[in-house]
């Protein structure tokens, strides 16, 4: 249902129906009673014989319950009119309600072709005089969005399902009447998923029988349609799964993908289009169905609610076990070829939300699994490369499973931050699964081994019998989930998902990070080699990207490893604390590649600016202005230093980039300017927030600088005129931070004249600070 119908519907010609049918019920009320009486009654006091006696008595009674069926499906219909009308008016009144605490905060939402936008309601600037216009933050206009998104999805529930269950009733017989009593359109959509669910499971059964995918092709069309109509309902998904049992789905996945996949001719591209729609729908469905706990989204904030329909710890603990089982795929793969449950769960696990619990018990299991045997994913690939567990376009074949459970914790960041904060586990109570009671694995120094060491140290062609035709070293998909799994995990947010609200640091995310920073710290040549004559990109190179992302995200951590004396850099929840050299051997190669420096340097320049306008926000609590001032740019000062030595070397050193690749990149990138500032207005570094307006202009300001700076700061093709373009680097990071105390001081009462000084002071302790890191970066990168 699309905003503008709700928003105006009139639900009137429900209620006329409503009153229809209660009329049409008590008319049948009185036939049902007149049979009952009249026809049943005289033909059960009748002292017939023969047929009379039989065929007519029984036909009679067949007639007289005929007349108590319709009276029965009429109320049925009425009840379920009466019930969607009731629901359709509730959801309306929760839109209005929803639209008005809109206006509150000086925001509107408007009709879009196929759906509906979010804006602000009158600008600031168009205010009638003497208005005072309502401020918002992002983050406010994030939550009306979500807000009015689960009004809508609710109301396109109750219209979708009650014409069908309506329909569903009308058909339940081919003559006659429907005796099926409901007393709402609940109890009737709960009956009728429960029964289409059933019908599923049925026909999962008849396309990997007999035949496969290739003779059952109406059955595989019967099975994609009823999935992809009920794959949003947690009680469908549960008695679908529950059906067929753990081991029987991961079997019936198992069957139906490499059969499908392995067809050849005109009709294989119909019957995988479908498996493809399949496996989605089915790891959307898996999500539901082993959640314990939904979050609900209302007016006042998101809560939890239990899962009626939970399929509980023990069939987790079955699917563990039938991941760790063998199925016989020798009808594709060949004589005796077996794959494992896990790969079939793999494929599945990539879309879907999952409950943390359930995706940290499974990937701990499969992660031992790979841990103790390697090869095991590879043994049973087939050698035709169509052939494949994973349909979708992007990553790999689905043959490694740690490829798909890399996805779905870059999906589910609770989850990601959870395992990869363990420890890895073995087998050590012998009940054939590993679990949080198993023991951790040894690793270096007698320590337990860590998840991060372990995929970071992963070798990032090992599953190269997984890519797919159009996959190569530029584009490992193995690698490219543990990259946004471990982005994920640092930041509790989906790589790529601009709109996400900043998250608190948990001890756990901190000290993720901690250990990616010391990992490449310690070890820079894992991103940038310096192997051989010529430097090029390390095992870990392709994952700058994501590590540039997650350095942004914890600019403030960085920007206190750096310098904090004063203590003017407060941590956003729990405070990551990074060596000082693992730090800038992290930065320096990091940021070598270009967007990776983008982020990084819009970052930068957004956090110095933040920390200086809650400097004159704040003055009071300043005895020396100039000082504070000095304070608060001298540690992005250094951070810029460190962009600067790395741009340069990956210019000069390693010839990997050109020059202009880097400014591309920093205007690419300048949505970090507006997540930190957008972030510090939500109080994420416990500074006063920004007013509205003024936020805007901030995000405008440091925008501009970062781009019109970043432009400047360009390298020549010889590195001997290198000392000119570290010059020409040092100068623009000093206009910046002077640029900052300009920002920072707008709209204050500070004396214009002392506001010149500030940019003075901040200008100077910037080019210090800035060559202070530039010699951190040097003495930190690999050496040819």
């Amino acid at each position: 249902m699309d905003f503008e119908t709700l928003r105006f519907g009139n639900f009137s010609a429900l209620g006329n129906a409503v009153d229809d049918w209660t009329g049409m019920i008590k008319s049948l009320k009185t036939l049902e009673e007149q049979a009952d009486r009249g026809l049943k009654g005289r033909a059960d006091k009748a002292n017939w014989t023969g047929v009379n006696a039989t065929v007519s008595r029984e036909f009679i009674k067949e007639t007289a319950r005929e007349f108590a069926d319709a009276h029965t499906q009429a109320t049925t219909i009425r009840n379920i009119l009466r019930d969607t009308r009731d629901e359709l008016i509730r959801h309306r009144e929760d839109l209005k309600q929803a639209l008005e605490r809109g206006l509150k905060k000086n925001l509107t939402v408007t009709n879009t072709s196929g759906g509906f936008t979010v804006t602000m309601n009158v600008h600031p600037d168009r205010a009638a005089k003497g208005t005072d216009v309502p401020e918002h933050s992002p983050q406010d206009a994030i939550a009306l969005r979500d807000e009015v998104q689960v009004i809508l999805d609710a109301a396109t529930e109750s219209d979708t399902t009650a014409a069908r269950v309506l329909r569903e009733i009308a058909d339940m017989t081919e003559k006659g009447f429907s005796s099926a009593s409901y007393k709402d359109r609940d109890a009737a959509v709960a009956d009728m998923r429960k029964a289409e669910a059933d019908y599923a499971a049925k026909l999962a059964k008849e396309v990997t029988g007999e035949g496969g995918t290739a003779r059952n092709y109406e059955a595989l069309k019967k099975l994609e349609h009823l999935i992809d109509i009920n794959s949003e309902d947690p009680g469908f998904s549960a008695r679908f799964y529950d059906k067929l049992g753990p081991e029987g789905s991961l079997e019936f996945y198992t069957k139906m993908s490499l059969d499908s996949t392995g067809l050849m001719g005109p009709e294989a591209a119909s019957r995988t289009k479908l498996v493809h729609n399949i496996q989605n729908d089915m790891g959307t469905m898996l999500g539901l169905a082993t959640s314990s706990h939904f979050d609900v989204k209302t007016s006042v904030g998101t809560g939890k609610v239990p899962n009626q329909h939970y399929l509980g710890d023990n069939w987790t603990t079955q699917l563990m076990k039938a991941g760790r089982e063998e199925i016989d795929v020798s009808m594709v793969s060949g004589f005796d070829t077996k794959a494992y449950g896990y790969q079939a769960l793999g494929a599945l696990i990539r879309d879907g939300e999952y409950d943390k619990d359930f995706l940290t018990a499974v990937g701990r299991d499969m992660i031992a699994m790979d841990k103790k045997d390697p090869g095991i994913w590879e043994a049973g690939t087939p050698v035709d490369p169509n052939i494949a567990f994973n349909l979708d376009k992007d990553g790999g074949r689905g043959f490694n499973p740690i490829t798909g459970l890399m996805t779905a914790l870059g999906n589910n960041p609770e989850a990601a931050t959870e395992l990869f904060h363990e420890g890895i586990r073995e087998d050590s109570d012998g009940d054939g699964i590993v679990t949080a009671a198993d023991k951790a694995v040894e690793g270096d120094h007698g320590k337990p081994q860590g998840m991060v060491d372990y995929f970071l140290d992963r070798d990032q062609n090992a599953d190269s019998y997984d890519w797919k035709l159009h996959d190569s070293i530029e584009n490992r998909p193995g690698q490219s989930a543990i990259g946004n799994a471990l982005e994920a995990a640092v930041t509790q947010r989906v790589p790529g998902d601009a709109d996400a609200p900043p998250v608190k640091h948990s001890e756990k995310m901190s000290d993720i990070m901690e250990r990616v920073v010391a990992k490449i710290g310690d070890n820079p040549e894992l991103v940038v080699s310096n192997e051989g004559e010529d430097f090029g990109p390390g095992r870990l190179g392709p994952l700058s990207e994501n590590f540039g992302n997650m350095a942004a995200e914890y600019m403030p951590n960085l920007q206190a490893a750096a310098e904090n004396g004063a203590g003017q850099i407060k941590p956003f929840g729990h405070m990551a604390e990074f060596d000082k050299g693992q730090m800038a051997g992290f930065l320096g190669v990091v940021a070598q590649d270009p967007q990776a420096y983008g982020a990084i340097t819009n970052a930068q320049q957004a956090y110095t600016t933040a920390l200086v306008h809650d400097v004159f926000q704040n003055k009071d609590h300043y005895p020396d202005m100039g000082e504070a001032i000095a304070n608060t740019v001298h540690p992005g000062g250094e951070i810029a230093g460190m962009m600067t030595e790395a741009r340069a070397q990956a210019v000069h050193d390693t010839h990997r980039h050109e020059d202009g690749e880097f400014n591309e990149a920093a205007a690419d990138q300048a949505k970090w300017v507006n997540r930190t500032i957008s972030a510090a207005g939500g109080k994420y570094v416990e500074l006063v927030p920004f007013a509205g307006d003024v936020l805007g202009w901030v995000q405008e300001d440091v925008t501009e600088s970062v781009l019109k700076h970043g432009e400047k700061d360009s390298s020549s093709e010889s590195r001997r005129e290198a000392a000119t373009e570290y010059s020409r680097a040092e100068t623009s990071a000093k206009v910046s931070a002077a640029a900052a105390v300009e920002t920072g001081a707008r709209g204050t009462d500070v004396d214009p004249n002392l506001v010149t000084t500030y940019a003075g002071t901040a200008s100077r302790e910037t080019g210090l600070a800035h060559s202070t890191g530039r010699d951190h970066v040097a003495s930190a990168s690999p050496k040819g």
